[in-house]
């Protein structure tokens, strides 16, 4: 008995292309996703990008994606210099916040063009969503909000005078130790 199937190609949510030879759905990172008529085992997924290093005698990444198992997001130790720049008192919290920094600094370009490209009207829907998509999958560190202002001397994270970087505490000694600038003890 023969089989029939239908074939489409969802590109994005918008585009739909419709044909008869199987049933195909493109998922994130170039994977599709094949589902025959009469579905008999599990639907097949694989990559175009795989076949396309297949075929230049690469090395595939991965042959197998997963909808519901993406993969695991980028460590921090990856992004972690291997000497640090810091010329203050240091703990994890602010090797962490340098990190941080460094690859919110390192990312904020293209994270503004994609913003751009998402809030341009004037742009395609589909070229929006890939864009607003893009933009979902960086990494957290690329975000401003991962930022927090520390203190040099002590490494706190709360209480922060952002003119002196310094804490509450840490300014006031500073301050009546004279080591600050322009700052003296208020009197009237």
């Amino acid at each position: 008995m023969h089989q029939t199937s239908f074939k489409f190609r969802v590109i994005s949510d918008l585009d739909v292309i419709d044909s008869t030879l199987g049933v195909d759905i493109l998922l994130e990172g170039g994977a599709v996703m094949e589902y025959p008529y009469k579905q008999t085992a599990s639907p097949k997924i694989y990559s175009y990008e795989a076949e396309l290093q297949v075929a230049r005698n690469e090395e595939p990444l991965s042959t197998t994606t997963s909808l519901h198992h993406p993969p695991p997001p980028p460590k921090m130790s990856m992004f972690r210099a291997k000497k640090l720049d810091i010329g203050s008192f240091v703990n994890i919290k602010i090797i962490r916040d340098h990190t941080k920094r460094k690859v919110f600094a390192e990312n904020e370009p293209e994270r503004q063009a994609l913003r751009y490209i998402i809030r341009n009207t004037t742009l395609p829907a589909r070229s929006r969503a890939e864009a607003q998509l893009q933009l979902t999958q960086m990494h957290c560190y690329t975000r401003p909000t991962q930022i927090r202002g520390r203190c040099l001397l002590g490494g706190k994270g709360r209480g922060i005078l952002r003119d002196f970087k310094l804490s509450r505490y840490n300014f006031r000694l500073q301050a009546l130790a004279g080591n600050l600038a322009g700052v003296q003890k208020a009197s009237w």
